[in-house]
């Protein structure tokens, strides 16, 4: 049986070993109150800087995005691209809401890993200055 708390993904890496979902209401309502917004081709992410470790990641794509399944396939993909840039984000703690548009569904996996690698990047420069 594995160690992980119930729902996390086991992630390879830098990030302890997990990435934790968000799944209460409270941190997504602080994260549309309290969290900074970093812009990234079509991505919106919030980042709530609250020190968790390992970092929490959620998803706001709305029906307006599309039907269930392309929401869906757009969340796997997204989760996949954040994990496979992982690498850019030394020391990651925090809590991550990524927002998308629409053209992000049509998007190719390197579109996504350059967008995700963008954030990282702007975010590490933030946080630095």
């Amino acid at each position: 049986m594995s160690s992980a708390p119930m729902g996390a993904v086991r992630v390879a890496g830098r990030f302890g070993g997990t990435l934790q979902p968000i799944t209460d209401r409270r941190t997504f309502t602080r994260l549309h109150e309290d969290a900074r917004v970093v812009r990234s081709g079509p991505l919106v992410i919030r980042v709530l800087d609250d020190g968790s470790v390992p970092p929490r990641l959620g998803f706001a794509l709305g029906r307006k995005f599309g039907n269930a399944v392309a929401r869906n396939r757009t969340r796997r993909r997204l989760r996949d691209a954040f994990i496979e840039t992982s690498h850019n984000y030394p020391n990651l703690s925090g809590t991550f809401l990524v927002g998308a548009r629409r053209e992000v569904a049509n998007a190719s996996f390197v579109e996504l890993t350059t967008w995700l690698d963008s954030f990282a990047n702007r975010t590490a420069s933030q946080a630095v200055s």
